[in-house]
């Protein structure tokens, strides 16, 4: 959104699909809901309990987006999806399990991690590019 209130740029991000093999269901079946067909035969999947699209979000120093993925998993790894102001995707990027970012530099991000006993311990990271 803009100061104005109005719409400045939507992102898409294409859904996750998953092969299935044997009997496609018509309906749903157990925990799965089949949605549509995917690229090569490849049936797209949905969970029937409702999941956030995205964890976390921030501004990087270069007014780039971090959008987290979204995980049930506290202990896992953080992976997000940088993307410039147009909405291209800049890179992706995996933070430690159990960081909590706080401030994104042009090469760096800094936050807290927390270890095992839950203590806290400010960490900052360069971003090194692949």
């Amino acid at each position: 959104m803009v100061g104005d209130g109005a719409l400045f740029l939507v992102i898409l991000h294409a859904a996750e699909c998953y092969g299935v093999s044997g009997t496609v269901p018509s309906k749903p079946h157990g925990e799965l809901l089949v949605v549509g067909g995917g690229p090569d035969g490849v049936v797209c999947v949905e969970p029937r309990v409702r999941l956030p699209l995205h964890g976390a979000l921030h501004v990087g120093a270069e007014q780039e987006l971090w959008i987290q993925e979204y995980t049930t998993d506290p202990d896992a790894t953080n992976n997000w999806r940088v993307f410039d102001r147009d909405g291209h995707l800049l890179a992706s990027v995996a933070t430690p399990r159990r960081f909590d970012m706080m401030k994104i530099g042009p090469n760096w991000i800094a936050g807290v991690w927390r270890d095992e006993l839950d203590v806290e311990h400010v960490r900052l990271y360069d971003l090194v590019k692949h």
